[in-house]
């Protein structure tokens, strides 16, 4: 208990479904807000799908849904007894609202479905954005690409960061346009994958949100050296 207690505490947690059911069972439903959890087989309730929640857009448009069927996992009907910030909510097949979906604790991000294989739909744009937006919270290094297919790998060496950006799509970019958070760095050095020769890279910045000047072609990997 007291181990869970100081988790909480003193770190940013996401909560899957079934780890909510487990706390809520053992008593600790309050490190969540939570005061009562109940498992909703997949394709044997009434939920049919998840909006986000308010006037949040994404990929610019509003009311943004993904289904809840079983490619989500089992859903879990969480009842909060303390405030928390809804992200979305799960709706019947008439658009009756169902229960709760993602919440947004402060220091703890609660999935509300049961996560124990690989289910394709959790990683649904409005799913892995309402994520993002959480983990962007902490003071960890990250780097987004924010684009479907395309993945950013970052690796330490000695005082520098080797950036390795991977276009596993068919669509070919101009630029290599990444967000970049809590990383220090001026200068940017991308290596041949021909030669392995290091070149200078030109970028651009405003705020997070970086260019490189480096074409991202399709089926390919870029490797970047970010240094002071």
């Amino acid at each position: 208990k007291s181990q869970l207690e100081d988790l909480f505490k003193n770190n940013y947690v996401i909560v899957e479904g079934g780890a909510a059911l487990i706390l809520v069972e053992r008593g600790l439903g309050y490190l969540i807000n939570a005061k009562n959890a109940k498992k909703c087989w997949a394709e044997h309730d009434v939920y049919s799908y998840e909006e986000v929640a308010g006037d949040k857009e994404i990929y610019g448009l509003k009311n943004y849904r993904c289904t809840t069927f079983a490619k989500s996992g089992d859903y879990v009907n969480i009842e909060y007894d303390k405030k928390v910030e809804e992200k979305s909510f799960v709706y019947d097949y008439l658009g009756n609202k169902f229960g709760i979906g993602d919440v947004d604790g402060g220091n703890f991000f609660v999935i509300p479905y049961v996560i124990n294989e690989r289910h394709l739909e959790q990683y649904n744009t409005l799913r892995t954005t309402l994520l993002k937006d959480f983990i962007k919270k902490t003071e960890n290094q990250i780097i987004l690409t924010n684009y479907a297919g395309v993945y950013a790998y970052l690796f330490k060496k000695r005082n520098k960061d080797i950036l390795i950006v991977v276009n596993s799509t068919e669509m070919d970019f101009d630029t290599t346009n990444l967000e970049i958070r809590n990383i220090d760095f001026n200068k940017v050095s991308c290596i041949s994958r021909k030669t392995g020769k290091k070149r200078p890279v030109k970028f651009t910045k405003s705020g997070n949100d970086y260019k490189f000047m480096t074409k991202c072609e399709h089926l390919t990997t870029q490797t970047f050296i970010l240094s002071k």
